[in-house]
């Protein structure tokens, strides 16, 4: 029954929703031959190994880190790469799976997508993704919306079919958690926005996702400011806490009534296909004329109004010389490409001020160029971030207490960190945590660039609950993260003081 379900939805999206002639024309996901990384492949095609090294992005070239792969995870990992750079110099069409197209995808999967293997098994499907003019439209190849749109869910019918034949045969009741990067990110959007709006035919396929890790999707999910709906999607929120699942995890966007946001082009960027929005591929009510975009990073960090547009960087994904594209290509750490808008240099870096993070976004002032008074610079975004902030929700503790006798005290059989209340606060708030174990354990407290502003707690605690006391008089409103290390349970929360 359960196979015969997800059969129905396999046809439900390739005749009903993206109304292809017929499932032929989707990618055969049973042969292995069109997966980058499959746990069953062997390592000598470049697509799988048990254990990988990177470059360590907050240090030097020459620091490596070698993880190894998980096999007893509870999780598995589904990655759709980024654009490859392939058939440049052509109008935008979908590629063919060919040997030179798998080539650069297994570069960036292995570059990019094998440092989450240390979460679970990684499965990582070919797919007709869309060339690079697809998204450029620029001269000689502009590309209208209705192109761009059919391309895009011809991309999608891989992706989802990939999906489908990996619930089928590969799941065994694993939770999954989605990882996309530039265009893979786009496909895994159009994906999960046919799962929300065919239910309950896909609440199987939802109910498996821990965690989509969006990375590199321009603009982001488009959402009310203050809010977690929306945008992309009508009913899966964007992660609002290192501690939530079952949501996005993405570069967020906001509305700024009132701001000016036609200083930047946007292009014909898939954020704005109409096309996609009239088929219900999209879901969108953001006026990219009249409305600032402000960036979050990673959804997690509030963040200030600046005029600031993400591109992907995909196509600059290879190291050295890679078909006349010379880069300097370092690891994983070269993502995205920025543009901000600035009429006065000599301001620039008050601009880039203007984003808060701890890492996420770096740029190279090498790379700098000067058109039109627009500024375009190189971005970098770590995605070592992200990878901390998954290790975050799979360590993250559950509540619960052993049973004790009539009179006594009940032992916490599991790591707790509560919800300050009250929340927000001024300028007090109570911190109530547990610990299951004698362990040396520590409370901290950050402001939202990671600089610690109070030590609750430092020493060693036997099991029990706990209450500490946070007093913020000396310190500024705005949104602060407090952390519970005992052991190697580590749990963080976001509290806010307002003043």
């Amino acid at each position: 029954m359960k196979n015969l379900l997800l059969l129905i939805t396999t046809f439900v999206f390739v005749f009903g929703i993206v109304e292809k002639e017929g499932f032929s024309q989707v990618t055969n996901y049973d042969d292995p031959a069109n997966w980058a990384s499959h746990p069953m492949k062997g390592s000598s095609d470049m697509s799988f190994s048990p254990s990988y090294t990177f470059v360590n992005p907050d240090t030097s070239i020459g620091d490596m880190i070698t993880v190894d792969y998980d096999t007893t995870s509870n999780y598995d990992l589904f990655c759709v790469h980024p654009t490859v750079l392939v058939e440049v110099g052509t109008p935008a069409h979908n590629i063919t799976i060919n040997a030179i197209y798998k080539l650069g995808a297994k570069l960036t999967i292995k570059w990019s997508f094998s440092q989450f293997s240390q979460f679970g098994r990684i499965y990582a499907p070919y797919d007709r993704q869309g060339t690079l003019a697809t998204f450029d439209n620029l001269p000689p190849f502009p590309t209208s919306d209705s192109l761009q749109a059919e391309i895009l869910e011809t991309a999608a019918d891989d992706i989802i079919a990939a999906f489908t034949y990996y619930m089928q045969n590969n799941n065994n009741g694993k939770k999954v958690i989605l990882v996309g990067h530039s265009q893979g990110s786009y496909v895994l959007a159009m994906m999960l926005r046919v799962f929300e709006a065919n239910l309950p035919l896909y609440q199987p396929y939802l109910d498996k996702i821990f965690l989509s890790v969006l990375v590199g999707m321009p603009g982001g999910p488009f959402v009310q400011n203050g809010t977690a709906a929306g945008g992309w999607w009508e009913n899966i929120p964007v992660c609002q806490s290192p501690l939530d699942t079952a949501c996005i995890m993405s570069w967020a966007t906001y509305k700024d009534d009132g701001q000016p946001f036609s200083s930047i082009p946007t292009g014909n960027r898939v954020v704005f296909n109409n096309s996609l929005v009239s088929k219900g591929l999209m879901f969108t009510t953001f006026d990219s004329l009249t409305q600032q975009i402000i960036i979050d990073p990673l959804g997690f960090i509030p963040a200030k109004p600046v005029t600031y547009s993400v591109y992907p960087k995909a196509s600059f994904f290879f190291p050295g010389t890679f078909y006349g594209v010379t880069t300097d290509f370092i690891a994983y750490a070269d993502m995205y490409a920025g543009r901000i808008s600035n009429p006065d240099p000599s301001n620039f870096g008050l601009v880039i001020d203007n984003i808060q993070g701890t890492g996420d976004l770096r740029h190279d002032p090498l790379d700098s160029s000067v058109t039109n008074n627009l500024h375009d610079w190189d971005m970098y975004v770590a995605i070592g971030d992200a990878v901390n902030l998954i290790r975050s929700k799979l360590d993250q503790g559950t509540t619960g207490t052993d049973p004790v006798p009539d009179g006594g005290e009940q032992i916490p059989n599991r790591f707790k960190l509560a919800q300050n209340y009250p929340n927000p606060f001024n300028p007090n708030t109570i911190i109530n945590y547990a610990i299951d174990s004698k362990q040396y354990s520590t409370l901290k407290v950050y402001d939202i660039l990671g600089k610690e502003v109070a030590e609750l707690v430092n020493e060693i605690k036997p099991a029990g609950t706990y209450e500490a006391e946070f007093d913020a008089s000396n310190l500024s409103s705005g949104i602060y993260y407090y952390q519970l290390r005992a052991g190697e349970f580590v749990q963080t929360k976001k509290m806010l003081l307002l003043k």
